[in-house]
């Protein structure tokens, strides 16, 4: 039986290499499959990442525009009110004018001495 033994022996241990080598190309196979699921799902997260920027990145200059927009909105209305501004000192100073000239005349009808409303008028509003 050791004869027999040694040729059963022998053959197992000339099989055990191709049955190791069967093992180790399935362990391979296995991490290579591994691995390009794990570059797969890198490759799905970046492009939903890009998209994702590319969305942001229109949304961004959307704010950017109208940014832009408000600050020149603002620019014409801070250019209307200095011309308003302008406009009332304009205003106030013409209505002085017209008060002063007004109560001018009045000082002249008051201390005049005509006779007669016609005389009074022309006399108060004739320039001296």
């Amino acid at each position: 039986m050791s004869a027999l033994g040694d040729v059963a022996g022998g053959a197992l241990a000339g099989q055990l290499w191709k049955v190791s080598t069967l093992v180790l190309a399935a362990v391979l196979l296995v991490v290579v499959g591994c691995a390009g699921t794990g570059l797969w799902l890198i490759a799905a997260a970046r492009d939903s990442a890009l998209q994702e920027l590319t969305a942001e990145r229109a949304s961004n200059a959307e704010l950017h525009a109208s940014l832009a927009l408000q600050n020149s909105s603002l620019e014409m209305m801070a250019a209307a009110t200095k011309a308003a501004s302008e406009r009332r000192d304009l205003a106030e100073r013409l209505t002085s004018t017209a008060i002063k000239s007004a109560a001018d005349r009045v000082a002249a009808a008051k201390s005049s001495t005509a006779i007669g409303c016609d005389a009074v008028l022309r006399e108060a509003w004739s320039d001296k």
